[in-house]
């Protein structure tokens, strides 16, 4: 089960999701069926937009596209 929702899809593998356990609490990982979907980056930000911002600086830094 699912403990999270994807509030937006950055690239065809990488997805920004928001944990049902935290207020603010968000993170960036590998969509289903990726490869690597055991990676993920947690984060806090203040709303679904910083969140994504975030999340899409976060995987320009890695490299991921």
């Amino acid at each position: 089960m699912r403990d999270y929702t994807v509030v937006a899809a950055i690239t065809e593998y990488l997805d920004i999701v928001k944990y049902t356990a935290g207020d603010n609490l968000y993170g960036l990982l590998f969509a289903a069926g990726s490869a690597g979907t055991e990676q993920v980056m947690r984060y806090e930000a203040k709303n679904d937009d910083e969140a994504i911002f975030k999340g899409a600086m976060m995987a320009k830094e890695k490299g991921f596209f």
